[in-house]
């Protein structure tokens, strides 16, 4: 970073890039107008000054186009900046994969965490029913196996459902 294209907060005393930031980068304080200014001057002058040592002339979309960023950062308020607006299509496309991967994740683990839980407790049921029962089946033994493998048969169904549920979430 050169020294003519770096400016020192009054505020904070934070050095940073005038053309990049349009506050202090440290403690958000605007950078006045004129100063922006002075700074947008001595970079044009900059790059007419080495054009001219090399003879190049500007092509007038670059040219264009630095003036009309230039206008809209001077149009844009300070308050509507939003840093999120300068993430690349890349970065965005990688936060969403990396979503879509978490929430597939997410369901796999509450799949499997909903069966293993009705599962244990369906089955701790049916064997205790055993258990206590000497290996005598009478109603009441019947009566707990039943509910035994309801929980785990029905567990089964609401971890498939809920998996799924989150699946489809990784989709959007």
């Amino acid at each position: 970073m050169s020294d003519s294209n770096k400016y020192t907060c009054k505020k904070c005393g934070a050095s940073f890039r005038v053309l990049k930031w349009p506050q202090c980068s440290n403690c958000g304080e605007p950078i006045p107008d004129e100063i922006r200014a002075k700074y947008s001057e001595a970079d044009d002058e900059k790059v007419a000054k080495w054009q001219s040592l090399l003879s190049i002339s500007s092509p007038p979309e670059r040219a264009a186009s630095r003036k009309q960023r230039r206008s809209l950062a001077s149009e844009q308020s300070i308050d509507s900046w939003d840093p999120a607006s300068q993430i690349s299509a890349d970065a965005k496309a990688i936060v969403a994969s990396q979503n879509k991967t978490t929430q597939a994740v997410r369901s796999l683990a509450l799949f499997f965490f909903i069966s293993l839980q009705t599962a244990l407790g369906g089955s701790g049921l049916v064997s205790l029913a055993i258990l206590f029962s000497n290996g005598q089946i009478n109603s009441g033994t019947m009566f707990f196996i039943v509910v035994g493998v309801l929980i785990s048969v029905v567990g089964f169904i609401v971890a498939v459902w809920v998996g799924r549920a989150e699946l489809d979430k990784s989709r959007n």
